[in-house]
C-alpha cells in the first residue's frame, strides 16, 4: 500500500509539471533479458539459482512535457525461468510476466541522445509453476509480488517519429513458495530486465 500510494503521488506531480506543450503518447516494442540477481532465495533449506530468459517486452507512455512522461511496460509474453540447487540439479521451473508504471525524468528531451531515470510500482505475475527433479511429483506454488521499480535508459531519435530505446530496469521480485501446500521457501527472482526497443511517438 505505501508503493502505491507514493506511486500514486509521484505521478500526481509529475503531471502538476507539465504544461500545454506535452508531448504525447508514446509506444515501445523490445526485445529484452530478464536476468535474476545474485540470492535467488531457497526452497527446503536449500539455495536456488535462477537462470535468464528473453522476452518481447511493451509500453505505453504519456509526456506530460519535454521532461516528465509516465510509462506502463510489461512483459508481452512469459519469462520462463529454472531453478535449480547445488548438487541436485534442476528442481522447477516457473513463468513470470513482469510490469511496472513509472514516472520518467528525461534529461536532455531535444539532444540526440536524451537519457532519463525513473521510478515507481512494479508487480510480477507468477504462473505455470512445475516441480522438476526430486520435486516432478509435487505441487509448486509461487505467489504473485509487488515492489518498487527502477530504470534507467536513453532514447536515440531516428525520426520525429521514431526513436530507439536501451533501457535496464530492476524489479524487487520475492515470491513465497509452497510445496504441496506447506511453506517451503521463497523464490527471489528479483530481475534486472535490459534490452533494446523501437519506439513511436504519436
Amino acid at each position: 500500500m505505501r508503493i502505491a500510494t507514493l506511486t500514486t503521488i509521484a505521478l500526481f506531480s509529475a503531471l502538476a509539471a507539465g504544461t500545454a506543450s506535452a508531448d504525447g503518447f508514446t509506444g515501445t516494442l523490445g526485445y529484452e533479458n530478464a536476468r535474476p540477481g545474485g540470492n535467488n532465495g531457497s526452497l527446503n533449506g536449500a539455495a536456488n539459482n535462477v537462470d535468464s530468459d528473453w522476452g518481447i517486452t511493451g509500453s505505453l507512455g504519456y509526456g506530460f512535457d519535454k521532461h516528465w512522461s509516465a510509462d506502463f511496460w510489461s512483459g508481452l509474453n512469459k519469462f520462463q525461468h529454472t531453478v535449480s540447487q547445488p548438487g541436485v540439479g534442476d528442481v522447477a521451473r516457473v513463468d513470470e510476466r513482469p510490469m511496472a508504471l513509472t514516472v520518467d525524468y528525461h534529461f536532455l528531451p531535444e539532444s540526440k541522445f536524451n537519457p532519463f531515470l525513473g521510478v515507481g510500482y512494479g508487480w510480477t505475475n507468477v504462473s505455470n509453476e512445475k516441480g522438476l527433479g526430486p520435486l516432478a511429483a509435487d505441487t509448486i506454488k509461487a505467489k504473485n509480488d509487488s515492489s518498487v521499480s527502477y530504470v534507467l535508459g536513453a532514447d536515440v531519435p531516428l525520426n520525429d517519429n521514431v526513436f530507439l530505446r536501451g533501457s535496464a530496469r530492476h524489479l524487487d521480485a520475492n515470491s513465497a513458495v509452497t510445496i504441496d501446500g506447506t511453506p517451503s521457501g521463497n523464490l527471489k527472482v528479483d530481475p534486472w530486465v535490459y534490452g533494446l526497443s523501437v519506439g513511436f511517438k504519436f
